[in-house]
C-alpha cells in the first residue's frame, strides 16, 4: 500500500507525496473553487478530498502513472497514454472484417 503525504501549498492548492516501495513521486493538485460548491469545505476537508482521490487513483494506475501537476476539475489525472488505454477498453468492441463488408456493401433501400 502507498504512502500518502499531504502538505497544503496555497489556499486550495496541496503537493502530494506518494512512497510505494523505493520509489517516490511528488504531485500538486489544485482544487477547484467549484468543487464542493454549496458546501462549506475548510482546508481539512479540502485535504481530506485530495487524499481519497489519490486513493481513488492509485486503486487504478501506479503513482508513476499520475501526472505531476493537474486540477481535481474532472479531467484526467493519468497521463495521456494511461487515458487512452483506459479509453480503448471502454470503447465499443470493433466490428468484424465481415460485419464492416457488410454494412458497405449493403443494398440501396
Amino acid at each position: 500500500m502507498a504512502d500518502i503525504s499531504i502538505s497544503p501549498l496555497a489556499p486550495r492548492e496541496f503537493r502530494v507525496q506518494v512512497r510505494e516501495g523505493d520509489r517516490e513521486t511528488t504531485h500538486q493538485v489544485t482544487v477547484p473553487e467549484r468543487l464542493g460548491e454549496g458546501l462549506e469545505l475548510r482546508d481539512d476537508d479540502l485535504e481530506r478530498v485530495v487524499r481519497e482521490s489519490f486513493r481513488f487513483l492509485l486503486e487504478r494506475e501506479r503513482a508513476t502513472s499520475i501526472l505531476a501537476q493537474f486540477s481535481l476539475s474532472g479531467s484526467p489525472a493519468t497521463s495521456p497514454r494511461t487515458q487512452a488505454n483506459s479509453d480503448a477498453a471502454s470503447a465499443k468492441p470493433a466490428r468484424s472484417p465481415s460485419e464492416v463488408q457488410r454494412s458497405t456493401h449493403a443494398a440501396p433501400a
